[in-house]
């Protein structure tokens, strides 16, 4: 009963990068609407609307965006059903399923992880995503 349980999930990281400041949209939440936000955006839930981040979103292997990305980096380990842009970096782990396209200067993207629709890599410039 008090035992050890068995799993092999690795719990997701609420704590920030290093001073940095982090929206979560936790396990179990679902938020509906646009978020716009200056620190980094870590999303283990479910979100249904837009995602713009000067920094950094992680969408967690429990996580769900129904909609646009747009943020410096990404990492997605879960479900993103949007197109994804990325001022410097994006990288999708083997969990990742991604049913959208991606815009990025620098991509990663592991064994495993399902990718369906067009992958754009504009000249390595460090501008920000939307800034043409």
């Amino acid at each position: 009963m008090f035992g050890k349980s068995e799993t092999t999930e690795t719990p997701v990281q609420v704590a920030p990068r290093e001073g940095l400041a982090r929206t979560v949209i936790g396990v179990g939440a679902r938020f509906v609407g646009d978020l716009f936000a200056e620190e980094e955006v870590l999303v283990a839930g479910r979100l249904e609307g837009k995602v713009e981040a000067s920094r950094r979103v992680e969408v967690a292997p429990e996580g769900e965006v129904e909609g646009d990305i747009e943020a410096l980096a990404i990492y997605v380990a879960g479900r993103v059903h949007g197109k994804i842009r990325a001022g410097e970096r994006t990288e999708l782990a083997a969990t990742a399923v991604v049913d959208g396209g991606i815009e990025s200067p620098k991509i990663v993207i592991a064994e495993g992880a399902l990718l369906t629709g067009s992958v754009g890599m504009p000249g390595g410039s460090k501008s920000k995503p939307g800034k043409d």
